[in-house]
């Protein structure tokens, strides 16, 4: 396994495949009213789009920087919905999901790719 895979926790490493990290994460965002879907950021979310596959992972990058988790996520929104609202409630949801499931904190970044 890849050494930017391993997170250093007071209890150990937490050894992850980042496909793992971005389904849960996807699962939590599905929660959230305001957000349409994920956009695509790569040519496999794009081929699972076409065949009409579900891919949880859609639209979420995973990297870890100094021991930290960082999760870098592309959203479409509702039109009418306030950006800032529903970005914090996804910051949290993602947060509050990490830690209770994997006990890890994490950075989420939000980035609003479109509206509809």
């Amino acid at each position: 396994m890849e050494q930017g895979n391993v997170i250093k926790t007071g209890l150990g490493n937490l050894v992850f495949e980042e496909e793992f990290i971005a389904n849960l994460t996807g699962l939590s965002i599905m929660e959230i009213d305001g957000v349409v879907g994920m956009s695509s950021r790569n040519v496999r979310d794009d081929l699972a789009n076409f065949f009409g596959r579900e891919n949880l992972s859609r639209g979420v990058k995973i990297s870890v920087e100094d021991s930290r988790l960082v999760i870098e996520l592309y959203l479409v929104l509702r039109y009418g919905v306030s950006l800032r609202e529903v970005s914090s409630r996804v910051i949290e949801k993602v947060q509050e999901n990490l830690m209770g499931t994997l006990g890890i904190e994490a950075t989420v970044n939000v980035n609003v790719e479109g509206i509809e």
